[in-house]
């Protein structure tokens, strides 16, 4: 009977929270374009990227807090398109994987981290 089992058992239940951001991230890529006109280019790139990782988990009463300097990769695509001969708009969209490693937190508990990052970015150029 289910409901005997209730008053017999006592069930403790651990919430666990877990938050990861990317403080900081840099690269270095190989970029290489296509000029479809004599304002506008396509371009696609790719290199070695570096992302700085903060893991804080909480579970129960256990906090803890990791950083960790990951390595990888990034492949991107865009387009320049120039407004007029000195002022030029571009679209970036750029694809990160770090790779997958362990965290172990202060309790011992170990996560497994699969890190990737998808960022796009629009800029705004003026050409002395």
């Amino acid at each position: 009977n289910l409901s005997d089992a209730r008053d017999d058992k006592h069930y403790l239940a651990t919430v666990t929270r877990t938050d990861n951001k990317a403080q900081e991230n840099f690269g270095l890529a190989l970029r290489v374009g296509y000029a479809t006109s004599n304002w506008n280019v396509l371009f696609a790139d790719v290199g070695p990227q570096w992302a700085n990782a903060e893991h804080s988990t909480v579970s129960g009463n256990v906090r803890s807090n990791k950083d960790k300097t990951n390595m990888g990769w990034r492949v991107g695509a865009g387009a320049e398109q120039a407004l007029t001969s000195r002022w030029h708009v571009r679209e970036h969209l750029s694809y990160a994987d770090f790779g997958s490693y362990n965290v172990t937190h202060d309790n011992d508990s170990t996560q497994k981290m699969d890190v990737t990052m998808v960022s796009g970015m629009i800029d705004v150029l003026y050409r002395f």
